[in-house]
């Protein structure tokens, strides 16, 4: 039965994110956490937002704006890497201890970026890419984060879902792989 809530809720947490370009995983990760354990849960939600994201990239393609996308992975890239190893050697104590924090801390950032109209340049989108990516290894999904940086980039509407969820699913893909690496998941059919 929990499986089935699971589906469910997947299916209502993917409509949602395709209207808003995010959030499926803040719908997500409480139901994984509860069927699967924490530990669990972050892979399993990083292998389900690459599938997500495909969508969103196929469909806003000709909108990605390749620079900010390179800039953010530049660091993004080996910080997820990171934060995924470090995932792998917390406590499930701590890492639960993380992930309520980073709920509680994630809101008032948000409304920080957007209430001050913050505009940065390359460089900050690189610092950027390198502290969510690493947050991304570690917890699971920092979407609702990503979309204000390349906001304050200066991406709109089309270029700005596009080149986020160009960015999350290479930064998810790099999670998936690390994970699989280290014997959490496994990608590679039998």
């Amino acid at each position: 039965m929990s499986f089935i809530a699971v589906i469910l809720l997947a299916i209502l947490s993917g409509v949602i994110s395709g209207v808003v370009g995010t959030g499926s995983s803040i719908l997500l990760i409480p139901a994984l956490t509860y069927v699967f354990g924490a530990k669990e849960a972050v892979p399993i939600m990083a292998l389900a937002s690459v599938m997500g994201n495909l969508s969103r990239i196929y469909l806003w393609r000709h909108s990605i704006r390749f620079k900010p996308l390179f800039y953010y992975l530049l660091a993004g890239i080996p910080a997820v890497i990171f934060g995924a190893n470090t995932l792998w050697v917390m406590s499930e104590k701590w890492l639960n201890i993380g992930m309520g924090l980073f709920f509680i801390l994630m809101i008032p950032i948000i409304h920080l970026l957007r209430q001050h109209q913050i505009k940065i340049k390359p460089y900050q989108v690189i610092i950027a890419g390198a502290v969510i990516g690493y947050l991304t290894g570690v917890v699971f999904s920092t979407g609702p984060l990503t979309i204000p940086i390349f906001s304050a980039y200066g991406l709109t509407l089309g270029p700005l879902l596009a080149t986020e969820a160009a960015a999350s699913f290479i930064i998810y893909l790099t999670k998936a792989l690390t994970f699989s690496q280290l014997g959490a998941v496994n990608i590679y059919p039998n």
